[in-house]
């Protein structure tokens, strides 16, 4: 099982679960996005990063390398 399918599966747990039961699936869903985010914010810097690096100078003003935020220039 993938990661997004077993933060689905943890959601449901949490969703349909009580008492210890539902801290235990809310536990292992904190732990399992706090990994998930780490090993999304290593793919960016290893994959994304350095692709941003090599675009030309103009498309790179919109996107700017580190940035989180995200947004398109305006116009056609």
């Amino acid at each position: 099982m993938n990661q997004h399918e077993q933060i689905r599966t943890l959601l449901d747990d949490v969703l349909e679960h009580t008492g210890e039961e539902r801290r235990h699936a809310f536990r292992q869903l904190v732990h399992l996005l706090a990994v998930h985010e780490t090993a999304e914010e290593t793919a960016e810097e290893e994959v994304v990063h350095p692709c941003t690096r090599q675009l030309p100078r103009a498309a790179s003003t919109w996107w700017p390398t580190g940035s989180r935020r995200r947004t398109r220039p305006s116009g056609p």
